[in-house]
């Protein structure tokens, strides 16, 4: 692959990206859990830095730094963010193009690969919401994976600590290219990066220590093989398309280093780390007993789309083509065009609902005060506080309205629904207030 269609690549990456996540970049409000996850970090790059090296439950110092320059730098613009989010999303995808490189790489392969890609309810879910941490990691991931196969090697250790400093779910990840390091006798880089695992090791056995005897979101880390077995049949049941992908991308690997196309198989081939890779993803998905996050499977469903395409250019054309027409009927025939438009529509409802509620309070914050009811996730009180507190909403006004979750609302009389238009066309009604009685 020359220089030159690298970047035409990754402007066309980019442009699909931003044609993608556009619905959402509508919006000139924020969605409550954007802001809490996000948003309430602050502009303190430093101090949010500094201060996670000492946080018992989490361990994101990147993240936290990254969150906070983009706060700093776009002053709460939700679109501005969402397009940042765009530039990551395609370059994770034009990185993962380049992993699969090959002379003559067949158009279709990148279609099919760029399919999988978009038309997925996981990447809806990590790209249409600020608060993932999958979208940097998965880019420091594919990033790491490109500089040691170009055998940039101090790149690897520099992308691979920032990886440690994104996510703990680096910790599956790390002891692959540590063992890729110790196969091409890179010893010096061995030592440096196990020096950084081992110590990321230790912070990590802290959080386990904190997250067995206190409740909260480390405290879903699975505790017993039961929680395992549970989270391995919802993946099989979840996501289950990507478990065919990763069967198919199993198949032609075997078949391929088997000898009956390529002779002999060298040690170092990569085929073997990225099956490595396709695990330690999936050990992320089962040592968190957590079922309703999709944007979780995002890496592995990322190894997966690499390690499919990685196999397909490397066999026959008739084996690729007929695997691609196979994949893309299964495609179709498991309704996952139909789960992403889903996923589209949930977050697009989802900050339509909270768009109107914020707009409504902003036009008459003179005249009344709001008081936020049936709060049904707690994000919702630290959004409206922050909010409250940036945007200079009074809190001694007249008159007192209470907001509840729509769902919420058959019980109220005298109610009014709050309702925004989505892009998609219909009216989302997310919340509705009530005057309360003096």
């Amino acid at each position: 692959m020359t220089i030159q269609n690298k970047y035409i690549i990754f402007v066309l990456c980019l442009l699909i990206s931003c044609i993608f996540i556009f619905p959402q970049m509508q919006f000139s409000q924020p969605n409550f859990i954007d802001v809490a996850e996000t948003w309430a970090i602050g502009t303190s790059v430093w101090d949010n830095t500094i201060r996670e090296f000492s946080n018992q439950s989490r361990f994101w110092p990147f993240l936290k730094f990254e969150r906070s320059i983009l706060n700093a730098l776009f002053f709460n613009t939700p679109q501005l963010y969402f397009f940042v989010f765009a530039l990551y999303l395609a370059l994770t995808i034009s990185i993962s193009f380049a992993l699969i490189r090959k002379q003559a790489l067949s158009w279709y392969v990148y279609i099919f690969a760029g399919m999988l890609f978009f038309i997925s309810p996981v990447t809806v879910d990590t790209y249409w919401r600020l608060g993932a941490a999958e979208t940097l990691f998965t880019l420091m991931f594919v990033l790491s994976i490109y500089a040691v196969m170009n055998k940039q090697y101090a790149r690897v250790i520099v992308f691979q600590y920032v990886l440690m400093l994104t996510k703990e779910s680096a910790v599956y990840y790390v002891p692959i290219f540590l063992l890729i390091l110790l196969m091409r006798k890179k010893t010096h880089e061995f030592f440096l990066l196990g020096l950084g695992y081992g110590l990321f090791l230790w912070k990590l056995h802290m959080l386990v220590n904190y997250a067995l005897i206190h409740p909260g979101y480390t405290s879903m880390m699975s505790k017993s093989f039961h929680d395992v077995l549970d989270m391995i049949v919802h993946i099989m049941d979840e996501y289950g398309y990507y478990v065919i992908v990763l069967w198919s991308a199993f198949v032609l690997y075997l078949y391929r280093i088997s000898g009956f196309m390529n002779g002999k198989v060298s040690k170092t081939e990569w085929g073997h780390y990225l099956l490595l890779f396709n695990i330690a993803g999936i050990c992320t998905l089962v040592s968190f007993h957590n079922k309703y996050q999709p944007y979780y499977a995002f890496p592995w469903v990322v190894t997966c789309i690499i390690w499919i395409s990685w196999e397909l250019v490397r066999t026959t054309h008739v084996i690729q083509r007929a695997a691609i027409v196979l994949l893309s009927v299964i495609f179709i025939a498991m309704s996952v065009p139909y789960l992403t438009l889903l996923q589209m529509k949930r977050w697009n409802n989802d900050y339509a609902g909270d768009n109107a509620l914020i707009e409504l309070i902003e036009k008459t914050k003179t005249s009344r005060s709001y008081l936020l009811k049936q709060e049904y996730r707690p994000e919702y009180s630290v959004a409206l506080r922050y909010l409250s507190e940036s945007r200079k909403w009074p809190v001694n006004t007249p008159l007192r309205v209470a907001i509840f979750s729509s769902g919420d609302s058959q019980k109220l009389t005298e109610s009014t629904p709050v309702c925004k238009k989505t892009f998609f066309g219909t009216m989302y009604c997310k919340w509705v207030v009530y005057e309360e009685k003096q």
